[in-house]
């Protein structure tokens, strides 16, 4: 348990004041009565907003956790929101000694306004790509409009033959996880999946190519010799366009870039 400050006496603030209107500045007057700088600060402030020099009458529970305290856990949540109470209590033991709970430590979180939440899921994008796409969006975020007419966008994705790969919520009672319509039905081996690319530009979409194998850049040249310009002929873009292509391994190939060139 970390040491309660003293309070002090009204003979040692009467004090304090006194000296401080003779012109002592507050480090002056610390140290001439032996108390703390930011006690001196706080007698002084509360004189000249308050005009008293009285303390208030303490009611109820006296806080546990500081001021400073409290600050200093909001600083370690605002630097790493995945770390936990009972580490946020740890860390004011280490730098005060004072034992605090992990439930102590949530309270003050809350009284901040802030609260526990599951984080949300988002596609993993490297640094290195965040820059990428930042650079991309900063270069083309004043062209013209007439500029995207012309662009032609492709990717490829997976979807599942049988079912989606996400959770599926039901409200149901205790003990009825069993019923036929609270269950969700599977199949042997998951049903399996299929790849399939595709293109779109601003008149539409063209219609999707389905990948049998895994894709290794020979195929994906052949992929784009049968269906790129016939994709930009069918969406009416076939005299000049830009092709845009994500930053896959097999896309940036050079071999990929060759043709493309």
């Amino acid at each position: 348990m970390g040491r309660k400050d003293k309070q002090t006496t009204f003979n040692q603030r009467h004090l304090l004041i006194f000296h401080h209107e003779k012109g002592k500045t507050i480090p002056n007057v610390a140290d001439l009565l032996q108390m703390k700088r930011s006690t001196v600060s706080d007698i002084m402030l509360r004189y000249k907003n308050e005009d008293r020099i009285e303390l208030r009458k303490q009611t109820g529970r006296r806080k546990f956790l500081t001021d400073r305290e409290e600050s200093l856990i909001i600083r370690q949540i605002k630097k790493n929101p995945r770390i936990s109470a009972p580490k946020l209590a740890s860390e004011i033991e280490s730098a005060s000694g004072k034992k605090v709970h992990a439930q102590t430590i949530r309270r003050a979180i809350h009284k901040r306004g802030y609260n526990g939440r599951i984080a949300r899921k988002n596609p993993y994008v490297c640094e290195r790509n965040r820059r990428k796409r930042l650079q991309f969006a900063k270069e083309y975020e004043n062209k013209d409009e007439d500029l995207w007419e012309k662009a032609l966008f492709s990717d490829e994705s997976k979807f599942n033959a049988f079912g989606s790969g996400g959770r599926h919520m039901v409200w149901r009672k205790p003990k009825e996880e069993m019923k036929t319509k609270n269950l969700r039905a599977t199949v042997k081996h998951g049903g399996g999946n299929v790849m399939i690319w595709g293109c779109m530009s601003a008149s539409g979409v063209d219609e999707l190519v389905f990948i049998e194998d895994i894709m290794k850049k020979e195929d994906y040249i052949h992929l784009l010799q049968h269906n790129l310009v016939k994709s930009a002929e069918k969406l009416g873009i076939e005299k000049e366009f830009m092709f845009y292509q994500n930053n896959d391994p097999k896309h940036n190939s050079y071999s990929v870039q060759e043709y493309l060139l």
